[in-house]
């Protein structure tokens, strides 16, 4: 079963799924379920909850019910929530990752180009390719990178925080 988990409250949760009352049906969803997959789309909205996020997963009520928790950048269109650089996204994935993974949770990164994991890269999930920007035509991991939204490169052309593995 999988449950979308978009943060660590109410308030949180319920602002990135856009509907009002939904963080306690996918809590009870996740307590009352048996290997349960969450995802949680990394918005503005809730980039800064992500470990606040992991630590209520990891928290004995709910960690015998889950399988896998996985992030996913950028949030699935037509979502409404801006998209966050991800020098903001990376550091704030990465950190709350650690946090699930030391207890024993396993967590994929979905749509994070490998330039940004680092040696986290071997958690990271493929999915649907996007677009390339100028310091990806010569990366070395480009066969394994999704790329980033074409948007996303057009607003950040003069500072993309992409850089080409060697």
């Amino acid at each position: 079963m999988t449950v979308q988990l978009h943060g660590a409250s109410a308030s949180v949760h319920d602002h990135v799924a856009q509907a009002d009352g939904d963080f306690d049906g996918a809590c009870e969803a996740i307590r009352t379920g048996d290997a349960v997959d969450v995802v949680t789309a990394v918005t503005r909205a809730n980039v800064r909850n992500l470990a606040a996020l992991a630590q209520w997963l990891i928290a004995p009520e709910q960690r015998p019910h889950l399988a896998s928790w996985t992030m996913l950048w950028p949030p699935p269109q037509p979502v409404g929530l801006a998209i966050p650089r991800l020098g903001m996204v990376a550091p704030r994935v990465l950190h709350a990752a650690a946090l699930a993974r030391r207890a024993g949770l396993v967590v994929k990164t979905r749509g994070l180009p490998p330039c940004v994991l680092g040696p986290h890269v071997q958690h990271s999930v493929r999915d649907t390719v996007m677009d390339f920007a100028e310091p990806c035509i010569a990366c070395a991991a480009r066969g394994r990178c999704d790329g980033v939204p074409r948007a996303y490169i057009d607003a950040f052309a003069a500072d993309l925080e992409l850089r080409a593995l060697r």
